[in-house]
């Protein structure tokens, strides 16, 4: 999307009425609000999409649009609350039918985490591990992509341009969450895959085996057997 033409769109009389309205309401208009309005209507025009028939799979559509025209995670949130007002309004006037919370599903609910949108060669990889894995569930490897694609998004950092310093910060942030050192090895492990299959392909520069070191994973744990109890391992030896 081209955002700097959607930022010169002129907005529809509906989006205006909604503005006006708000303004009444909080005696002040954030400048993010136009902003999503005229992001939005300019998407919608480019789709030839009504109102009326927005669904919760197109909104996820335009926020991966939104992704991909390269704002940041604080911008693409101020939008997607934009938008929730404006539909929360317009059900309100009966000039929607779907609720909000239909096309939001995450609306309303508290200190629940963006979801973050991978980029396409995070999905490339994904659709490479499945092929590898023939069956077995990727989710561990969702997870771990979407993790460090949200420490990327945080810190506004380029995929491509990922150094061992930005790894570091990272490791740093990982270490200080509340998982065990498996869970802790298990991500670690999986990014370096996914580090090597970027490397392979030509679409970062340094080695995985640069960017995650071995000293920087967890050894595994290595769990002693339980000793059998006092009474069972005394009738062991006296058979």
């Amino acid at each position: 999307m081209n955002t700097a033409r959607a930022r010169r769109r002129i907005l529809s009389d509906l989006a205006l009425e909604f503005l006006n309205f708000y303004c009444e309401q909080k005696k002040y208009l954030r400048h993010e609000i136009p902003t999503a309005m005229k992001y939005f209507e300019h998407w919608m025009h480019q789709k030839d999409m009504k109102l009326s028939e927005v669904k919760k799979t197109d909104i996820e559509q335009f926020e991966r649009v939104l992704f991909e025209s390269g704002l940041g995670l604080s911008s693409r949130n101020s939008i997607r609350i934009s938008l929730q007002r404006y539909f929360t309004w317009l059900h309100n006037k009966q000039l929607v039918h779907t609720t909000p919370k239909d096309i939001f599903p995450r609306m309303g609910k508290t200190h629940v985490r963006e979801k973050v949108i991978l980029p396409n060669e995070a999905l490339q990889f994904l659709t490479v591990i499945e092929i590898q894995l023939k069956g077995v569930s990727t989710h561990g490897y969702k997870a771990a992509l979407r993790g460090f694609h949200h420490f990327l998004q945080e810190n506004n950092l380029d995929l491509k341009e990922v150094k061992k310093n930005d790894m570091n910060k990272f490791l740093i942030l990982l270490a200080k969450k509340d998982i065990s050192n498996s869970t802790r090895r298990a991500i670690l492990i999986q990014l370096r895959s996914y580090f090597r299959w970027l490397h392979e392909s030509e679409i970062i520069l340094f080695h995985a085996d640069e960017l995650i070191k071995h000293n920087d994973i967890p050894k595994k744990e290595v769990r002693l057997p339980r000793p059998l109890p006092q009474e069972v391992d005394k009738e062991i030896q006296e058979r």
